[in-house]
């Protein structure tokens, strides 16, 4: 018997793309799994350069006392995520409305930030990969002098400082 009478496609080498076997047929090497898609969340939204999310961490009124279930479902959310996407650092930013003394809001923002840190670090997340910063009332999302502008302004939010996929 010769080695053709063994060849399933004697005229195609066997081989293909870097694979040989036995069974003289040529081959493909095996592809690559597409990665998952990114995981879906109630209260947060995972993007490339940061954590947007959908309901707010909230405090008690002029304290840095996180308050609330959703809060608490925030930050579990948010702890996971970071979790998966352990080569980013991130800026935990503080803001408050325009109301009160600048001082006194640059300084409840960044401990509102730093009670943020705390939470994450409670939940597994290493403190040297989150950098609180409070920035008072400085950045408004919304500059209008009306109750849901303040509402608006009074938040928390996370930016990836290294952002690489």
């Amino acid at each position: 018997m010769c080695s053709s009478d063994l060849d399933a496609q004697p005229n195609e080498p066997e081989v293909y793309n870097g694979l040989q076997d036995e069974d003289g047929a040529p081959d493909e090497l095996p592809r690559e799994e597409a990665p998952p898609p990114p995981k879906e969340f109630k209260n947060i939204v995972v993007e490339d350069t940061r954590i947007v999310f959908k309901k707010q961490i909230l405090f008690a009124t002029n304290s840095d006392k996180i308050v609330g279930q959703v809060s608490e479902e925030i930050l579990d959310e948010a702890s996971q995520a970071l979790r998966e996407r352990t080569e980013v650092t991130v800026q935990i930013e503080g803001h408050t409305d325009e109301r009160g003394d600048d001082a006194k809001n640059k300084k409840l923002s960044k401990a509102r930030a730093e009670s943020v840190v705390a939470a994450l670090v409670k939940r597994g997340i290493a403190r040297s990969r989150l950098i609180p910063v409070g920035f008072g009332e400085e950045r408004p999302l919304d500059p209008a002098h009306t109750p849901e502008a303040w509402e608006k302004n009074r938040r928390v939010e996370f930016n990836f400082v290294n952002p690489e996929k």
